[in-house]
């Protein structure tokens, strides 16, 4: 690939609508645009993904971009289309026809970005689509999934390897936000990437403040804490109940507060996090499949309701605070039976080889498979009906199936909802004639074609209350119309589903048949394990700057103490409580005539306290709170605002 960085930024002003890239960006753009193969290490929120979108549209070839997660993959194609960049994601959940109908306009060169899942690189009919139109670039996304030393490795994306095959010469670019020294060589050799160019962005924020907050009861804890800070938070949780729960609590002690996970229907998913986005909503109350993809600059707290079960996952969830530059808090709060239910979890996530049989016998028998069958289809799951069935508790189900993932038997999605998808399989001229001939099919028809440009080239989410108000009919009727339609064949429609999926890689064998391998089932439960201990670690580790133990874990030692989290602070308290400021806020009312401006010194002295860092800090706090603002002069006034 070559290409000038003026071109790049002039793509980037036209479709994004950005004057420069971020100092960070530079590096890696100028070494993709001179042919080099690259592995760049962004933070989460860097923005990598522009890092390999603007050099592909500057070198007017396919770039082909691999990745493990679906909704990552949808988010961005469905960002690239909007900007009216031709782009498609090819993965499980597609049916066959709809799969069919993408490759032949892979092939023919349509797409200027093809997302793909690793396993998908093995499939003749991608091959075949995919080397009638070679790409000039071949992105690797979340690229510690390469490696067996990385904290989520997947085999499949061995398969990457084929590519070098099919093209020896073609340019690759890896990208990761999270990967120690050793996961970083692993990238490399197993990328077969050509002398590449390395780029470490620091993962150092000095905006950030990490803390490890201890307490007996976690909700009250997060709801002063929330009450503390006033921007956008995001609260983590670990499973999908406890979302909606902990949003409920903080809506009933007066915080705003919504909820997110992948098992939500997408117009529910896209509400709530609009809501939030938008500012309407100051809490997000989440698992982990959010903030893929999410650039919301003004977090100013993220917290953690349970203990993540590594300091990868911990360090990309924390990272999405304090985007903006600005004062930002990552703290995790730690309860008395963490470290047990972290344990726990870890044993669900690797449970026995004869647990994992019988998941798969069970399995088997619901969905009447026989050995030889199924290979390369997908099918829905009950996931509930397999843990009644092999009397297993729900969690250690899911962990076979991963484990099974990992083992090449099969692609477990369980990333929730797949909206309604249509398309009209003839010719407008088709259509036409068809409704005229049968007028109670025109409002429907007519709803469809000005609800969804392109209908005719490419499947649509489709939307009955949409189509039912342009319509004017009720949306029962609706989707009724669209079925029929499906069914004289002039629509292909894939009707939503929120049921997990699996993919057979191989033919259903016996469950007695199963092969572990070493690596998989060996070493990455003691990699895991490993992980799980340096987590705990770090939560009892009272000594040493929390920026520091994390920073070191990733290979960075050249580090300076942060100054601010609750290790450096020690016996300091680290939050000034709501009454500490309330009572602060009622002495200057009494000692300061509003809008006058005066120095620190002059309000702290009103405070009848020291000046020092946390007095300042505290000082800080109350602008924060509405109760001083800033005048021109950077010195302070009192507002005619109350703090809450």
């Amino acid at each position: 690939m070559s290409g000038t960085f003026e071109a790049a930024r002039e793509i980037l002003k036209k479709f994004w609508g950005y004057d420069d890239f971020r100092p960070a960006q530079k590096p890696i753009l100028e070494s993709i645009l001179s042919g080099q193969d690259t592995l760049a290490l962004l933070p989460t929120g860097g923005g990598k993904s522009l890092c390999y979108q603007v050099p592909g549209l500057v070198s007017g070839k396919t770039t082909l971009v691999i990745s493990p997660i679906i909704a990552l993959m949808t988010d961005q194609t469905e960002r690239l289309q909007k900007l009216g960049i031709p782009a498609v994601a090819l993965h499980s959940g597609l049916s066959p026809h709809r799969l069919e109908f993408e490759l032949e306009k892979v092939a023919a060169g349509y797409y200027a970005f093809v997302y793909v899942a690793p396993e998908r690189l093995l499939s003749p009919s991608f091959q075949a689509a995919i080397q009638a139109s070679p790409p000039g670039l071949v992105a690797v996304d979340e690229a510690h999934c390469i490696s067996q030393w990385g904290y989520d490795f997947r085999p499949v994306y061995l398969n990457i390897s084929v590519v070098r095959e099919w093209w020896p010469q073609v340019q690759m670019a890896a990208f990761t936000a999270t990967a120690t020294p050793v996961v970083r060589q692993d990238i490399i050799t197993r990328l077969g990437m050509r002398r590449p160019q390395v780029l470490l962005t620091s993962f150092q924020r000095p905006n950030l403040i990490y803390a490890v907050v201890p307490s007996e009861d976690k909700r009250s804890k997060m709801l002063e804490l929330l009450r503390f800070t006033r921007r956008s938070a995001i609260v983590y949780a670990r499973n999908r109940r406890r979302t909606f729960e902990l949003s409920q609590f903080f809506q009933q002690h007066g915080l705003s507060a919504t909820f997110y996970h992948a098992g939500l229907p997408a117009d529910v998913r896209e509400k709530h996090q609009e809501l939030w986005l938008s500012g309407q909503v100051r809490v997000m109350v989440a698992t982990n499949a959010f903030g893929m993809g999410i650039d919301k600059p003004d977090v100013q707290l993220v917290l953690h309701a349970d203990v993540p079960d590594s300091p990868e996952a911990y360090f990309q969830e924390a990272g999405r605070a304090g985007r903006d530059g600005r004062k930002a808090y990552a703290l995790l709060i730690q309860g008395p039976a963490d470290a047990a239910e972290l344990e726990t979890s870890f044993d669900h996530a690797f449970p026995s080889q004869h647990n994992i049989r019988l998941v798969f016998e069970h399995l088997g028998k619901i969905l009447g498979l026989q050995p030889g069958m199924a290979s390369g289809a997908t099918l829905a799951l009950d996931l509930q009906e397999i843990a009644q069935s092999a009397a297993l508790p729900l969690a250690q189900v899911v962990g076979a199936l991963k484990i099974l993932e990992k083992e090449g038997y099969l692609i477990f999605n369980d990333e929730g909802y797949q909206p309604a998808q249509i398309l009209f399989r003839v010719p407008y001229r088709s259509v036409y004639d068809f409704m005229v001939g049968q007028p109670e099919f025109q409002p429907v028809i007519e709803a469809i074609l000005r609800s969804y440009p392109g209908i005719f080239e490419e499947y649509k989410t489709c939307r009955f209350a949409e189509i039912a108000r342009r319509s004017g009919l009720p949306m029962t009727v609706v989707e009724q119309k669209i079925r029929d339609l499906a069914e004289r064949g002039f629509l292909e429609y894939l009707p939503a589903t929120d049921a997990p999926r699996i993919t057979f890689l191989r033919p259903y064998c016996f469950a007695k048949d199963l092969q572990f391998t070493q690596e998989v089932y060996g070493f990455l439960k003691n990699n895991a394990r490993l992980r799980l201990r340096a987590m705990l670690d770090y939560l009892g580790n009272n000594r040493l700057c929390r920026a520091r133990q994390l920073l070191g874990y990733f290979g960075e030692t050249d580090v300076s103490d942060c100054g601010d989290c609750d290790v450096c602070r020690r016996s300091e308290t680290f939050f000034f409580s709501n009454t500490d400021l309330q009572n602060a806020a009622r002495v200057l009312e009494a000692a300061l005539k509003p809008g006058e401006a005066h120095t620190p010194q002059v309000i702290l002295a009103a405070l009848r306290c020291a000046v020092n860092k946390r007095n300042l800090e505290m000082l800080r706090h109350l602008v924060e709170q509405g109760v001083l603002k800033k005048t021109e002069n950077e010195k302070l006034a009192l507002s005619t605002k109350r703090p809450v």
